[in-house]
């Protein structure tokens, strides 16, 4: 709805007006004083008896010189007028009011001054998805985007966004610990334990006693590190346990059937030794993965072979913890 005014305007009436008239018909020719009317428009009008007895009005409509009005408006009442008596266009509180409320589409950049809103400025829910012509209220954690034709929707917030989590076992028991730890006694292929979860960024899905997935299907850099107090030639790598294979490298030749492993970090060592395998991963959502650790050769891993884990000393004391650790970032934008 949009108020209307004009400088003064006013005129006498041609006609008396009884207390429940709704047309008020003004002096010949008068009528093109008042403002001239559409839509939702309207304007208040006073009319003044010979007693200076006052009634407001809003006119909604007029044609030439007959007004349609609705009476006893802002407190006063609907009286009897007589022909002749006036009919005033005046400022009221209820026009300053409706002033202060602009009508829709009327207010263009050049009639806000810079900074002129601010969030105190706003009433809380004073814009609603219906004053944007969105269609429905969305879902919770979307956000409003332009549909590039001058309306708007919901969108979901894309989660292609950076984030690292952290996958770790520890053994806190101050000894080394065999693969019977891993529920194996023997075999060539180790899975690791994890026991501790740190996913700040949400970028772990699913996750079990040594297999995670992950929230978005992209690419990963992927750190392993184990520390590790055995003698023999061995690999650390990421493997997609739910098809089997080995997880891929984001090529453009990769296709779904690809089964080929990234490169690996091997290492021959007789002490203590720290191992940290790093690379760039594909990793889909629905998949589990888990780190392994395989032998290289016909070695078999088993407990009378000293495949053992966990540092011989830290800073010249003696700690035989185990520490196995998967550090997965997501990298946003591939």
């Amino acid at each position: 709805m949009s108020v209307k005014f004009a400088n003064n305007a006013h005129s006498t009436l041609a006609s008396s007006l009884s207390t429940s008239a709704t047309s008020i018909t003004v002096a010949s020719g008068h009528g093109a004083r008042f403002p001239s009317l559409s839509g939702s428009e309207f304007f208040y009008a006073t009319l003044i008896d010979t007693s200076n007895n006052l009634e407001i009005v809003k006119v909604t409509a007029r044609s030439t010189d007959v007004l349609t009005a609705t009476r006893a408006q802002e407190s006063t009442s609907a009286r009897a007028f007589a022909s002749g008596d006036r009919i005033e266009l005046r400022v009221t509180a209820q026009g300053l009011v409706d002033l202060a409320v602009p009508a829709a589409d009327t207010i263009v950049n050049s009639m806000i001054a810079t900074d002129a809103v601010n969030a105190d400025s706003i009433v809380a829910n004073a814009v609603t998805a219906s004053e944007l012509n969105i269609s429905g209220n969305g879902t919770s954690g979307q956000s409003v985007v332009s549909d590039g034709d001058g309306s708007f929707s919901y969108s979901s917030i894309s989660t292609n966004t950076t984030g690292v989590a952290l996958l770790e076992y520890i053994d806190t028991a101050a000894r080394f610990t065999d693969i019977s730890t891993f529920g194996v006694t023997s075999g060539d292929r180790i899975t690791m334990p994890f026991n501790t979860v740190f996913d700040p960024y949400n970028v772990i899905g699913t996750t079990g006693s040594n297999v995670f997935q992950v929230n978005s299907s992209c690419a990963y850099h992927v750190s392993l590190y184990v520390m590790k107090h055995t003698i023999g030639h061995h690999k650390i790598y990421l493997y997609n346990t739910t098809n089997n294979k080995f997880a891929p490298r984001p090529v453009a030749a990769l296709t779904s059937g690809e089964s080929f492993q990234a490169p690996l970090v091997s290492y021959n060592v007789t002490q203590g030794y720290n191992a940290n395998a790093c690379d760039i991963y594909y990793l889909e959502t629905g998949v589990d993965y888990a780190v392994k650790m395989t032998n290289d050769g016909n070695q078999v891993f088993g407990v009378s072979n000293s495949i053992l884990y966990g540092n011989y000393a830290v800073n010249g004391v003696t700690s035989h913890n185990t520490v196995m650790r998967a550090c997965i970032t997501k990298l946003a934008g591939v």
